[in-house]
């Protein structure tokens, strides 16, 4: 059942204080790099839809919240609704009693209903990728996710893809298909690429990185996705197109990966010498320069 604050603002119209279709002047810089704004600021009532309530989407849907954001959570899987709804859903970024102080809040709904975007002034995508039995990645999910937004966007609406994917997807899944609507990206509607990024905050703990990574497909749609992701970021670093930010995080996962599997390479050859893998990682990561440690 669609939840009913959904239904205040119709299709084309906006709440109070919502995302501006047209932003004055813009609180953001005209180049690439680092933009600061102010945690908590100009969130006012626009309601934002989530989309997939994974490792990802669920901590930033919270976040997004806490903010002063509406929000709907959407997940086509009832368990995964079932999990979140009762409190019971694994985190990153923020803890079960962050989530359960919104179960009961009337701005904060879930459902497994995608139509519900077309009421949202912006769409975060965080839709997951698989992998099939060869170890490939598998993007139907978050294809028919796309299409999907896309089939139910209206003028005005801001949608940001965050899930990790190839190079060229947002041109591929959002603004070619929007075009083919009729809708153009950086005026009709506001399209951006900003990466999921959840970051190891202590040894038992992950929290959702205070810097987040934004392409826009125009400057205008840059600052539309900065008017949404900004209230839940200490800084946004601004490149240059959704492309650069997409290829920005295939970098950090594969970076990741190849430190992991050589950590766990040297982590074989310690055994062999009968010698402890986490002492020799530890001590070789007080090299001031050069080296940042990756645990087996």
């Amino acid at each position: 059942m669609t939840p009913p604050f959904l239904l205040e603002a119709p299709v084309g119209e906006k709440a109070e204080g919502a995302v501006q279709t047209r932003p004055g002047d813009p609180p953001w810089e005209t180049a690439a790099g680092d933009v600061r704004i102010t945690r908590g600021a100009g969130a006012g009532r626009a309601l934002i839809a989530v989309v997939g309530l994974s490792h990802a989407g669920l901590p930033t849907a919270v976040a997004l919240r806490g903010a002063g954001f509406r929000v709907v959570g959407i997940d086509s899987s009832a368990s995964r609704l079932g999990e979140v709804r009762a409190a019971r859903a694994a985190l990153a970024g923020v803890a079960r009693e962050d989530l359960s102080a919104h179960l009961d809040e009337e701005d904060f709904a879930l459902t497994d209903e995608i139509e519900v975007v077309s009421t949202a002034d912006a769409v975060l995508i965080c839709v997951p990728n698989t992998i099939d039995r060869r170890g490939r990645p598998n993007h139907e999910a978050l294809a028919r996710a796309c299409a999907a937004v896309v089939a139910h966007a209206h003028a005005g609406q801001t949608l940001v893809l965050a899930s990790t994917t190839y190079v060229g997807s947002t041109r591929e899944l959002l603004v070619e298909p929007l075009r083919e609507r009729g809708l153009q990206v950086g005026e009709d509607v506001f399209v951006a690429f900003s990466p999921e990024r959840v970051e190891l905050a202590s040894a038992n703990r992950e929290q959702l990185s205070s810097t987040r990574v934004v392409g826009g497909v125009t400057e205008t749609c840059f600052g539309h996705a900065a008017e949404v992701l900004g209230p839940i970021s200490d800084e946004l670093h601004r490149v240059s197109s959704p492309a650069t930010a997409e290829m920005v995080k295939l970098y950090e996962s594969s970076f990741r990966a190849v430190n992991i599997a050589l950590a766990f390479e040297m982590a074989d050859v310690c055994r062999t010498h009968a010698l402890d893998p986490i002492e020799v990682t530890d001590a070789a990561a007080t090299k001031p320069v050069g080296f940042m440690a990756h645990y087996p």
